[in-house]
């Protein structure tokens, strides 16, 4: 929020100088026209006067370049800083839509881990309850509960990592009648 506060009084700012810098042109245009020469009584009056108002257009006309100039300086920079904010913003989009597509993917990796409710010896989708329920062994793996207990049988080891497995290192999976994958 302070970073959004700081920036936008950093735009008024500079709105505001280049403001100042209008108004500060335009009195000068002002005072400009309100200049009058007076009835010159003699030659040297007259040739004083003219150098006067040339000495004063020169003056002006070096003021109101000068404030063009800043005010130029002031505009290109207004209009740097709102193209950088226009490629940060492009740049954010981007970013945005990139974790968007990485949390797509990581979810859809999510659901294929999910996808455990077929034996892996028999193919066979377990059951809720029964005797073909969804079961682990120590090491991890999960099973057909009739399926793992024939493997166990036949060579006391799982049949995947092929560590050492007893019917005791068989855990039920519960909950999924509740939170079926």
């Amino acid at each position: 929020m302070s970073l959004q506060t700081d920036y936008l009084s950093q735009r008024i700012s500079k709105m505001n100088q280049m403001n100042e810098l209008l108004e500060e042109l335009q009195k000068l245009e002002n005072s400009r026209e309100q200049v009058h020469l007076e009835e010159p009584s003699s030659a040297n009056e007259t040739k004083r006067l003219i150098e006067l108002e040339l000495s004063r257009a020169q003056h002006f006309s070096s003021q109101r370049s000068s404030i063009l100039l800043n005010l130029q300086q002031e505009t290109d920079n207004f209009v740097a800083i709102r193209r950088e904010e226009i490629q940060q913003a492009e740049l954010d989009s981007m970013a945005l839509a990139d974790l968007c597509g990485q949390i797509r993917q990581i979810n859809q990796e999510l659901d294929r881990m999910y996808e455990v409710n077929d034996c892996p010896i028999c193919q066979e989708c377990c059951e809720v309850g029964g005797s073909h329920c969804l079961v682990s062994l120590r090491c991890g793996h999960l099973f057909g509960r009739n399926c793992i207990r024939n493997a166990i049988r036949k060579s006391k080891q799982c049949p995947i990592c092929l560590r050492g497995a007893r019917h005791s290192h068989m855990r039920r999976i519960y909950g999924l009648a509740h939170f079926p994958f």
